[in-house]
C-alpha cells in the first residue's frame, strides 16, 4: 500500500519526495517527519481554486507563485490581493487533505514502488504539515464510494434531461449543481472555501441517484467553454474571472412566483 511506504519513510525521518506513477499519480513531499505537500493532477491545487473563485486572476497567481518560488512569503504575496492568512491556511489544508485522499487512500492498479528523491522539497513552503497520526486521521475520514460507482475527480458531470423526480436538495448539493453549467469535471466543482473533492464526489453521487445529473467518462479531452474549468483563462490576463454565482446556469429548473405554489409534476413535464 502507498500509505505504508509513506509511513515507513516518515518513521525513518526522511526529507524526500515519493513519486507514484500509476493513476492516481502524485508526489508526496516529506519534511521534518511530516507530509508537507502532495502534488497530483487529480485535485485542483491552490492556484486553480483561487482563480476559479475569482479571488485572483491567473496572471496574479502566476506572478505570486513565481515570487514565492524565489523565496518570498506566499502569505504576504496573497495578502496584497485580499487573501488573508486564515483563508490561505484553510485552503491549503483543504488541498492537502484532498490530495492525500486522492493519492494514498485507494490502491492503484498495477502500482509500482514509489520513486524516492532524497532531499527534494516542495517549490513553495506552506502550512499546515501533517504528521503520521494526522494523515491516518485523514485517511480514516474516507467514506465508501457513492453508487453508481466509477465517479472520480476526473468524471464529467452534466445536467440530466428535465424528467426529474421531485426532491429536496441540500444547500451544498444546490451549489454543486449550479456550478455544473453545461458540463464540468468533478474536480473543477471544488470552489475556494467550499467542500473538498471527496465531499463533492458524494454530492454528485446523490444528484445522479436523484436523476438531476448524469456522469460521463472524460473521453473528450476536457470540458467545453463556459464550464467551471472553461471559465479559467488559458493565458495570463490582468482581469479577475467572475466566479459562478449560486443559482446560475440551470435555466431548465422550475421557477416559483412568490405567493404561488409550485406543482412539481406540472413544472417538470
Amino acid at each position: 500500500m502507498r500509505w505504508v511506504a509513506v509511513r515507513d519513510a516518515l518513521r525513518r525521518g526522511e526529507d524526500s519526495a515519493l513519486a507514484f506513477d500509476a493513476r492516481p499519480s502524485g508526489t508526496v513531499y516529506l519534511v521534518d517527519g511530516c507530509v508537507a505537500h502532495v502534488e497530483t493532477p487529480e485535485v485542483p491545487d491552490l492556484g486553480r481554486r483561487l482563480v476559479a473563485a475569482g479571488r485572483l486572476s491567473s496572471a496574479q497567481w502566476t506572478a505570486a507563485h513565481a515570487a514565492a518560488v524565489a523565496g518570498a512569503r506566499l502569505v504576504d504575496l496573497l495578502g496584497e490581493h485580499g487573501v488573508d492568512r486564515h483563508e490561505l491556511a484553510a485552503l491549503t489544508e483543504s488541498v492537502l487533505v484532498d490530495s492525500i485522499l486522492a493519492v494514498l487512500a485507494d490502491p492503484a492498479d498495477g502500482d509500482l514502488p514509489a520513486r524516492s528523491r532524497p532531499g527534494a522539497r516542495p517549490a513553495v513552503a506552506a502550512d499546515p504539515r501533517l504528521d503520521e497520526a494526522a494523515v491516518e486521521e485523514v485517511l480514516a475520514r474516507r467514506t465508501p464510494a457513492p453508487e453508481p460507482t466509477g465517479i472520480g475527480s476526473a468524471s464529467v458531470v452534466e445536467p440530466a434531461p428535465p424528467a426529474w423526480r421531485w426532491r429536496v436538495v441540500t444547500a451544498q448539493e444546490w451549489r454543486v449543481l449550479c456550478r455544473v453549467g453545461e458540463r464540468a469535471r468533478v474536480r473543477d466543482l471544488v470552489g475556494a472555501g467550499g467542500p473538498g473533492v471527496d465531499e463533492v464526489v458524494h454530492q454528485v453521487g446523490d444528484l445522479v441517484r436523484s436523476g438531476l445529473c448524469v456522469v460521463r467518462p472524460d473521453a473528450s479531452g476536457g470540458p467545453r467553454a463556459g464550464t467551471a474549468e472553461g471559465s479559467v483563462p488559458a493565458r495570463a490576463t490582468g482581469r479577475v474571472e467572475r466566479a459562478r454565482a449560486d443559482g446560475e446556469g440551470l435555466a431548465a429548473l422550475p421557477r416559483r412566483v412568490p405567493g404561488e405554489s409550485l406543482a412539481p409534476a406540472a413544472a417538470l413535464d
